[in-house]
């Protein structure tokens, strides 16, 4: 493994299980597929949020907030092999739901037509592929069953038809709830958010139908009870994308705390096989701004607690978070963080299976199973 200083190791896949640059495209036209100065303005359409954005940062409570953090060129540049995009729909019972989830593949279907060079990841061998050939790799993840469209009992039939629909499309992942109670999990962060609460009415024929496909079940934002249960129900391993761990910084009193997973949510997912992808967000991981070692110490801490084949990368970048790792100005600076790994001690094997090779060796042991 090249084991120079200041770049990403380009011998490692790097994996991001949870990027959130295609809410921004829908939002304020800001072309994925573009290069953009972490410094500029996305644009008329995106004023109030850079508006918002720079105030936070003057007022020193933030550092990069909420987006621009990365597109496909900085991906590219920063040694991506694979990058999950989040698909965004209201936090409400609508059909509108489910045109709006269209809508974003139709955009993904576009950037695949227009870039012949990039792979559209459809099984796991199609990442080692495409990093082999030094090529840029995708799929998208839908973010809570809301977007399968309105939950009624009635619609019950539809909603399981088109997560087939879904998979046909190339989604190979569904987070169960996002920011909003749905009738097949609730959140464990946000309003109405209820950590206690368990699975809901259509949670046991949306995952029986996942397994069926081979689609991943992602238990991000999903409650601790619901996560223990999903663990139960799911034949196979289930993960979770992008979260933290509560256990690694004992005492914490923050708004940000509940999204982070106390230590037996976590046992449950890796004891049944799956991995814990950690987020670049300090607030999450420690309730405050922060530096790169606020990532490194979670990532140690998984090791040490759950072992080095259960972490994983989910950066949540672009995703709206408080801040980003300071002094990272955007992906493109990940290199920095391979070095900070290497200063803790880890291994290149530690550090090669966060950047990728846990999740890859997850995913083909849940293939192999079907």
């Amino acid at each position: 493994m090249n084991s120079t200083r200041g770049r990403q190791r380009p011998h490692s896949p790097v994996i991001d299980l949870h990027v959130d640059a295609l809410l921004q495209q829908l939002m304020f036209g800001y072309r994925i597929d573009h290069r953009h100065d972490p410094d500029q303005s996305l644009g008329w359409r995106a004023w109030p949020a850079e508006w918002w954005r720079r105030r936070q940062e003057r007022r020193g409570k933030a550092y990069r907030p909420y987006f621009n953090h990365l597109d496909i060129p900085r991906m590219i540049e920063a040694n991506y092999s694979c990058a999950v995009f989040g698909l965004h729909s209201w936090p409400i019972s609508s059909e509108k739901n489910w045109a709006l989830i269209q809508r974003q593949l139709e955009l993904l279907d576009k950037l695949y037509h227009d870039h012949p060079d990039y792979v559209w990841v459809k099984k796991p061998g199609d990442i080692r592929a495409a990093h082999a050939a030094n090529r840029f790799a995708f799929f998208p993840v839908m973010e809570g069953m809301q977007g399968l469209g309105a939950q009624t009992p009635e619609n019950d039939s539809r909603r399981l038809d088109r997560l087939e629909s879904l998979y046909r499309r190339g989604v190979r992942m569904i987070t169960l709830a996002h920011f909003s109670v749905n009738d097949v999990a609730v959140h464990r962060f946000g309003p109405r958010a209820r950590p206690t609460a368990g699975l809901g009415r259509f949670a046991r024929a949306v995952i029986r139908t996942m397994n069926e496909l081979g689609m991943i079940v992602d238990l991000a934002h999903v409650s601790d009870r619901g996560v223990l249960e999903a663990c139960e129900l799911s034949h196979q391993p289930a993960i979770i994308s992008h979260a933290a761990f509560q256990g690694c910084v004992p005492n914490r009193i923050d708004p940000y705390l509940p999204r982070a997973v106390p230590d037996d949510v976590a046992d449950a997912v890796i004891k049944a096989g799956g991995v814990i992808g950690i987020m670049f967000s300090p607030h999450i991981l420690a309730g405050r701004r922060g530096t790169i070692q606020t990532v490194v110490d979670q990532v140690c801490y998984g090791i040490d607690r759950f072992g080095p084949e259960a972490i994983a990368y989910g950066s949540d970048f672009d995703g709206w978070i408080p801040s980003i790792p300071e002094p990272m100005q955007d992906v493109t600076d990940l290199s920095l963080v391979t070095d900070a790994f290497t200063d803790a001690g880890l291994s290149d094997e530690a550090i090669s299976g966060f950047w990728g090779e846990n999740f890859l060796r997850y995913w083909e042991r849940m293939k192999s199973a079907l």
